[in-house]
């Protein structure tokens, strides 16, 4: 697990200076998602909020301009943006190791994209630990319509990765579980006596349509060090975007003309209530 964390922060660090333009929202996502979460765990000032994963603060410093925020990501090129300014609290630091707050003092989780990253029972430890007496953990992720080219690349990269035997990480399917997992536990009476847990309704923050290259996405695959959340050798990795490369050319055509993906950015997760 070390190995792989390490390889990880690697990876983010590398790609930190152009993150934004590869795997970015956009300011104007970023602020409809800062204000979508803030309304729906009614957060005051006076409430403290945790982002995990934080990056380059794209959302996180929509969320920092006039509340109690703490940011932490294992990547400190992340944490280096300029998007980020200097009153920003932010800390250094792995999702699968004990989180830097106290006890009992949160109010809100937030987690952007990246709570696939780590360890399922950790998060739900650490959760429990740090909750305030009334505390939401929210996820956020990008909902792509599956006939838009980013889904339908996604969708034929994950294919030739298992005809290669790689399984990919479903980011998607793991945070799924997560929050099954912590509902049920709660159900099944696995949770402390006096913390209750229940899922909240999904809520589409905002939605779009973004428009972008069949070859630029490829090329972004190519620029990382693994395949759909797995390592892989850069052999086994380049056989692979050929693969799909054939494939986007017979589907698309000209690989540099403009296709539309309509995309939502979606906020789910669940409230522990302390009694």
């Amino acid at each position: 697990m070390g190995n792989n964390r390490d390889s990880r922060q690697a990876d983010f660090d590398g790609q930190a200076e152009r993150f934004d333009t590869r795997a970015g929202l956009g300011d104007s996502v970023a602020s409809a998602v800062a204000h979508a979460l803030l309304t729906l765990a009614d957060l005051g000032d006076r409430n403290w909020l945790l982002e995990l994963g934080a990056g380059t603060g794209e959302i996180g410093r929509h969320l920092s301009e006039s509340r109690r925020y703490v940011a932490i990501d294992s990547s400190p090129r992340m944490l280096q943006s300029p998007n980020w300014s200097k009153r920003d609290r932010r800390v250094v630091a792995n999702g699968d190791a004990r989180w830097p707050v106290a006890d009992r003092r949160i109010a809100c989780v937030f987690a952007s994209r990246s709570a696939h990253l780590m360890e399922t029972e950790h998060i739900a430890r650490e959760l429990r630990r740090i909750a305030d007496t009334s505390m939401y953990f929210v996820l956020g992720r990008t909902h792509r319509d599956k006939n838009g080219y980013k889904e339908l690349l996604r969708t034929r990269m994950q294919e030739a990765a298992r005809e290669r035997g790689i399984e990919p990480r479903d980011g998607r399917s793991h945070v799924d579980r997560l929050l099954e997992s912590l509902s049920n536990s709660d159900r099944a009476g696995e949770a402390t006596s006096n913390l209750k847990i229940s899922l909240i309704s999904p809520t589409v923050a905002t939605s779009w349509v973004s428009r972008g290259r069949p070859i630029d996405a490829i090329d972004s695959w190519r620029s990382k060090s693994g395949l759909a959340g797995v390592t892989v050798s850069s052999n086994v990795r380049d056989d692979v975007l050929r693969d799909v490369q054939a494939w986007a050319e017979q589907r698309f055509g000209d690989l540099d003309a403009e296709q539309d993906s309509p995309e939502s950015y979606v906020l789910t997760g669940v409230r522990f209530v302390r009694t």
